[in-house]
């Protein structure tokens, strides 16, 4: 299923929007259904020559802005003076083992979130009725799970990114409560398509087949749903437009 051209997506048309990790694996895609719909989209990005690289290759238009995320400062005045009526936050520190400082961990995973929060909630949303901001939580938040796993279970991470993730969906959840901002997590599970990191399923069993071998993979007797990236981004847009608290 592709991104629908439905008049509901097309309410981005015109919208101020901003995205935080906009060249990532989710990113990339998200950052092209708004495109596609019609949005003045706006990418945070700090290697400004990768991040037109991917707008090239994905086929989306939008501005450029170089920050680095730890840089709070620069963030709350870069998003001052964007005005985002919504913002869309799909940057992530842990995802890749090699990532495994904690000081970064908390900061784009943990830190960030109130920061965001905060500077969205000085912005006049000029009459935008959905989202402020769309927050992409994991399902690490809650750690190793043996049986059906729901969102009413309880969250008991045992990684570092699992456990700063938490934290960050916690600071959403305590800011939109404080400023009566309209915000929501959006925890996501088996994501999987083009541009997906070596080392998972698919790229594996991609690998596997091309070279005519078999795909060594783990225990057998795990059970798990799978979402194509392209409807996760389609999805991370309707919830936008949500209006629900």
């Amino acid at each position: 299923m592709g991104i629908s051209t439905g008049q509901d997506l097309q309410s981005y048309a015109g919208t101020r929007v901003t995205i935080a990790g906009g060249t990532g694996f989710i990113g990339r895609w998200v950052a092209r259904a708004l495109s596609d719909s019609g949005a003045e989209l706006t990418l945070l990005a700090r290697d400004l020559a990768a991040a037109r690289a991917i707008a090239g290759q994905f086929g989306f238009t939008c501005r450029f802005i170089p920050l680095d995320l730890t840089d709070f400062a620069a963030v709350t005045r870069n998003l001052a003076g964007l005005r985002p009526q919504i913002l869309f936050n799909l940057a992530a520190y842990g995802i890749n083992a090699a990532e495994s400082d904690l000081s970064t961990a908390r900061r784009i995973n943990h830190e960030l979130l109130p920061v965001l929060c905060d500077a969205l909630a000085e912005v006049d949303a000029g009459g935008w009725a959905g989202r402020r901001l769309v927050h992409a939580g994991s399902v690490a938040e809650y750690g190793p799970v043996v049986e059906t796993l729901d969102e009413s279970m309880p969250a008991h991470p045992r990684s570092l990114y699992g456990s700063t993730k938490l934290a960050g969906t916690e600071a959403v959840q305590r800011c939109c409560l404080s400023s009566g901002m309209n915000g929501v997590t959006a925890r996501l599970f088996g994501v999987y398509g083009p541009g997906e990191r070596p080392g998972r399923l698919l790229p594996v069993l991609m690998d596997a087949a091309r070279l005519q071998r078999v795909a060594e993979l783990g225990p057998a007797g795990q059970q798990r749903d799978f979402l194509f990236v392209e409807d996760v981004a389609e999805g991370l847009l309707r919830v936008g437009i949500s209006a629900g608290q």
